[in-house]
């Protein structure tokens, strides 16, 4: 199922621009189906253009949806997060749409969560210290509703 939704770039190529088969990401489609399938772990090294997002996305998002499970991808930069996010899910949405149809590859719910260096906590503001280009009033709304339990507890900012 995987390989099929990923062909279906090579049948409707419109919304990716130019779409080329890449044997690299076709192999690795396959072995990530394999190890989510079995619930092992994979190791992939890849080059550029290889087209690695796509080839874990597919059988993540195939295996979630069939299961009513969840797939979580981990990355190492905010940059690839909002590629993910930008392209690459809505990429994979079209494919699966094409494999499964439109209703299930709709069903398909995509959040993100960023690492603790990317909240903002008060160990960090520091004490009596508010954040550039707020007043008083705009830093007290960056408390909790409720004391933080921890001093070093951090909530989105």
């Amino acid at each position: 199922m995987s390989l099929s939704a990923l062909a279906a770039g090579a049948r409707n190529p419109a919304p990716f621009g130019i779409w080329e088969e890449r044997s690299e990401q076709a192999d690795m489609t396959r072995a990530v189906a394999r190890a989510v399938e079995s619930g092992g772990q994979l190791l992939v090294e890849a080059g550029t253009g290889t087209g690695k997002s796509l080839a874990y996305l597919i059988p993540a998002a195939l295996r979630a949806l069939t299961t009513g499970g969840r797939a979580i991808v981990s990355t190492n930069t905010i940059a690839l997060q909002e590629q993910l996010l930008a392209q690459d899910v809505p990429a994979t949405r079209l494919l699966l749409a094409d494999a499964l149809g439109e209703e299930a590859a709709g069903a398909l719910r995509v959040t993100t969560l960023k690492g603790r260096r990317n909240y903002l906590c008060r160990r960090r503001l520091g004490p009596g210290t508010r954040p550039p280009g707020r007043s008083r009033r705009a830093g007290a709304a960056l408390s909790p509703p409720r004391p933080a339990r921890r001093p070093t507890g951090c909530w989105p900012g």
